[in-house]
């Protein structure tokens, strides 16, 4: 007993600590001003930001996220976004732990590896789409824990799915993996596959009566309706299907696939997950549906590998990996093993981490030590200026946030907004013009700019370096991390 409480206080210790890492998402910026905005009354519904596609009206629903990210930076700064992130993950740690039925030691093991790959996710620190995967391991463990403690256990759902539907636009799984729950539900009814003796199909509802099934139907209604209880209504759902129709592979890194070891490793645990299935003459029929939805998501786009790693671990504990006799000792001994590194970790590594986020958690820390590098020292010549700014596209959250009375051109919002004009993304617009594509400089003058915020040594840094006269923009500003140029008349 006393190894085990042990074993458990270390590994939510070494959690906190892995997760208390510095803030360096692209779109804090924008997330943190959308936070201001909802705290003064208003929601982040009107284009504010941006002077291309200034009535776009996009549907988002991330009020809650963004709330929440202003009053932590507000009270705490950045190390307060990084105490935020690293309770949370603790949190969904300790609440995988005590839910799951896997032994502990192969429990904590998954754990850390599924986060040593996803860590392309997780290391941007304090993000919305954590949220949504907070969210989705909640509501299948809660499928789950319905065969043991009852059906009660689904009136959650309705609150749950509210929340999510007003924190991340990832809330589309939870009415997807609830559909999909009672169509396996219906299909083991009517096929009469539970009295199959070869494979016993595990059926997590236990009230087959009709009643009961009319019951879960009503429910499942009820928190589907939910979902549309947010400021856009159904034009939440219309921002996902415009996400589903923008090749975000071929624009946005996070959406591209992931490596190959990544992508393999994926597909052995699926593959092992079938063989245990038939191993243990269980056929688990809403988890292998799941994790076919999941893997493929994970397999097209980098950002939905945590989604795939935990909702393995969930459905893993129903199967049995080893026997009886093997999983005690296992247990056993690979907890005082992993007991010794948690102990070594946190004596020699842990001080470390904690030092480095404490330290790279300034703004000027900010500014400097992300792989973006932002133009702290160049905004001082735009701040408090009415003007249009064409700027870098990963500058763009930082800027909104930064130059509140300047319009941008991009932002990490945009990539799936739609250009009427054009039906082309406004990424790929930007991308244009950042490239020095024919009618570039013709697309500018349109919009009417101001100024050019980029980096130095880019396509249109370079052609107007070589042709300054023939574009009239004239440069007033070039350090190591950006270039500004004004439009002259």
């Amino acid at each position: 007993m006393r190894q085990s409480r042990l074993f458990l206080v270390l590994f939510l210790l070494t959690v906190a600590v892995i997760f208390f890492i510095p803030q360096t998402d692209v779109d804090f910026g924008w997330h943190y001003k959308c936070g201001q905005l909802l705290l003064a009354g208003n929601l982040c519904i009107d284009n504010n930001f941006t002077y291309y596609l200034p009535d776009y009206k996009w549907a988002y629903p991330s009020f809650l996220f963004d709330g929440l990210l202003y009053l932590t930076f507000n009270l705490g700064g950045f190390v307060g976004t990084s105490v935020v992130y690293s309770i949370l993950m603790t949190s969904f740690a300790f609440f995988l732990y005590k839910s799951t039925k896997l032994n502990k030691f192969v429990f904590v093991t998954l754990f850390l590896l599924s986060t040593f790959f996803s860590w392309n996710v997780f290391g941007f620190g304090f993000r919305a789409q954590i949220i949504t995967l907070v969210f989705i391991v909640l509501f299948l463990a809660l499928i789950k824990s319905v065969r043991f403690l009852g059906y009660k256990m689904l009136l959650i759902t309705p609150i749950l799915f509210l929340i999510w539907a007003n924190t991340h636009a990832g809330f589309f799984l939870g009415p997807l993996f609830l559909i999909l729950f009672v169509t396996c539900e219906l299909v083991t009814l009517l096929f009469g596959l539970v009295k199959n003796q070869d494979l016993k199909v595990i059926s997590y509802y236990k009230d087959k009566t009709l009643k009961g099934y009319v019951w879960l139907l009503l429910l499942t209604l009820v928190s589907i309706l939910a979902t549309f209880l947010n400021p856009f209504g159904y034009r939440v759902y219309t921002e996902i299907i415009h996400h589903g129709q923008t090749p975000l592979n071929m624009l946005i890194a996070e959406w591209t696939s992931p490596k190959p070891l990544v992508m393999l490793v994926m597909i052995i645990l699926y593959l092992f997950f079938l063989f245990l299935q038939f191993s243990n003459k269980k056929l688990l029929l809403f988890g292998s549906a799941v994790l076919t939805i999941t893997l493929y998501l994970a397999l097209t786009a980098n950002r939905n590998v945590p989604v795939f790693f935990f909702s393995y671990i969930v459905f893993l504990g129903g199967l049995k990996i080893f026997p009886s006799i093997t999983d005690k000792a296992i247990s056993l001994y690979g907890q005082k093993f992993l007991i010794i590194l948690f102990i070594i970790f946190m004596l020699f590594i842990a001080p470390f981490i904690v030092a480095n986020t404490v330290k790279n958690s300034t703004y000027n820390s900010y500014c400097t030590n992300s792989d973006v590098q932002y133009p702290c020292k160049a905004i001082a010549l735009l701040e408090g200026k009415n003007v249009s700014v064409y700027n870098r596209y990963e500058w763009g959250g930082f800027l909104i946030w930064k130059l509140p009375t300047a319009k941008l051109f991009v932002d990490g919002r945009m990539p799936a907004w739609i250009d009427p004009e054009n039906g082309k993304s406004p990424y790929a617009v930007w991308l244009d013009i950042y490239q020095t594509k024919p009618g570039w400089d013709e697309k500018l003058d349109n919009l009417k700019t101001d100024f050019l915020f980029i980096s130095p040594y880019t396509y249109i840094d370079l052609e107007l370096t070589e042709n300054p006269e023939k574009y009239r923009y004239k440069e007033v500003y070039r350090d190591d991390i950006s270039v500004i140029y004004e439009k002259g008349l």
